[in-house]
């Protein structure tokens, strides 16, 4: 799964979900996605580095965005529809099972260094979308 074009974006939207055990919803991982160069850890790239992942050429990869592109999200979603448990069908609202867990934590989130990457993300975008009417009421800080 990781060897697709855009193995970037499963890899972190899965560790994403595993480090928020309550789950996020669709418009809450489509910002986190945003910033596609610098998703991944060293660690997580140097592991991947023959893979030729396919970054957003577009806008839409930097800060100036504050969604990722539709097309791209229909493709995260489309390649882990079978893995991913939708909680509340309005909002989209993820979550991954335990075993799904544990499996991301044993591959990609060992290493004290790319659990620190994504917790400063989910950080980062705590601080900058908290005013956002979408986000008021989620209590993702108690992960970080």
């Amino acid at each position: 799964m990781e060897s697709d074009g855009k193995g970037h974006l499963l890899i972190s939207t899965l560790c994403f979900l595993t480090i928020v055990e309550t789950g996020l919803n669709e418009m809450e991982l489509r910002s986190l996605l945003v910033t596609e160069y610098n998703l991944l850890p060293i660690g997580i790239r140097r592991n991947y580095r023959n893979l030729p992942f396919d970054y957003c050429p577009d806008d839409f990869g930097t800060t100036a965005c504050v969604q990722m592109p539709p097309l791209r999200w229909y493709f995260v979603l489309h390649r882990l529809s079978h893995i991913l448990m939708k909680i509340d069908p309005d909002s989209n609202h993820f979550i991954l099972p335990a075993a799904c867990r544990r499996v991301v934590m044993k591959k990609f989130l060992k290493h004290h260094h790319n659990m620190e990457h994504f917790k400063k993300h989910l950080k980062t975008f705590m601080t900058t979308f908290s005013s956002r009417e979408w986000n008021r009421n989620r209590q993702i800080g108690k992960f970080i």
